[in-house]
Parts: structure tokens; sequence; C-alpha cells
């Protein structure tokens, strides 16, 4: 009943895939990924909770929004279904203006998450495609003084320095000049 009130109710706004047990909630995810799971915890073959754990632990469905609904109310019941990986608890009985508020904002989190990968996959492949044709040297070191990129032109001037990616500045500069320099290069790095 509660399945056929939620396809009802969502189907008005929403394309709905309803399936009757967490097993075939997941066939289906893995089959065609959804922009959001609606599960109940109490299900039959898989629960909703071992359900999350399934869709939390594979790359390709992690990040799908996931709200969890159930008739344990309280305190302790929200924050287990937080702590098994669902981004929203729901308690029977709810209301449908709520659920439905809930569903459209969980939706529109995940899209503009997934603009916001997508500018940042552009901007890193932007990034190094600018690193790597760079004629001059450049190396990247991050708040802990640790090499963490060095193009091509810079990686001639490194030398045979071994591990370098994840060194520490201090040890590579101390490797390649003698100790009164490299503490000196060292010293103008950190205070620029």
């Amino acid at each position: 009943d509660m399945r056929q009130y939620l396809v009802r109710l969502l189907g008005e706004r929403y394309e709905v895939r309803a399936v009757a047990d967490g097993q075939l909630a997941l066939a289906a995810v893995r089959d065609r990924s959804p922009n959001l799971v609606l599960t109940d915890v109490m299900m039959p073959n898989l629960d909703g909770f071992g359900l999350l754990h399934e869709l939390r632990s594979d790359p390709k469905t992690r990040t799908i929004p996931v709200i969890v609904l159930s008739a344990r109310a309280g305190e302790e019941s929200r924050v287990e279904g937080m702590e098994h990986g669902a981004d929203d608890y729901l308690i029977k009985p709810f209301s449908a203006r709520e659920l439905l508020a809930r569903v459209q904002t969980h939706i529109e989190m995940s899209r503009v998450r997934k603009q916001a990968a997508e500018a940042l996959r552009q901007r890193t492949e932007q990034f190094e495609t600018l690193l790597n044709g760079a004629p001059l040297g450049v190396y990247l070191v991050d708040a802990d003084f640790r090499i963490r990129e060095v193009n091509p032109p810079a990686l001639e001037h490194f030398g045979n320095v071994p591990n370098l990616i994840g060194r520490s500045l201090d040890e590579v500069m101390r490797i390649l000049w003698p100790k009164g320099y490299a503490y000196e290069v060292v010293r103008c790095f950190r205070h620029t």
C-alpha cells in the first residue's frame, strides 16, 4: 500500500520505478542509475540499511542521494540512518508536502554537486594541460611543504631524486644543493 501511494504521489512530478524488496532495488539501481533512492528500512531479502551499505560501497552508486523511510521515530533511529549513509530520514507517517520537498531538495542538491564535480574535472584537466605544456619548470608544493606535482621541465632540474612526489621540499633541496644554500632557498620559499 505504501509503495503504491508513493508511486502515485511522486509519479505526478517524477518518473518512478518501484520494486518490492532491497535486492530488487539494488538490481534496479545497478541497471539504471536513478537521481534518488527512496527506501524503507524494513524490506524482505535486503533491508534498507543493507541496501545503503551496498550503494555506498560501490563507486558507481556512492553519490546517489538516499532517503530512508521508517516507522521508527526518535533521535537514535535518525542518527542510525545517517550513520548508515542516508542523506535523509523520514518518519512514517509523513506528510506528502514534506516528502515532495525533501525529494526535490535532494535531487537539486545532487544536480548541483554533479555540475560542480564536472566543472572541477574540466578545470583540473585544463590545469594539467597548462602545467605539462609550460616551457618553464613548475612544481607545486602543498601547505605541508610536500611536492605534489612537477612538470617535465622542472623534473629535469630535480634530476634523479627518488620518490620526488610526496617528499618534503626541505629534504629535496638538501639533496640538490649545499646545506646553507638549500636552507636559504627553503626559508625564502616559506616566507613567500
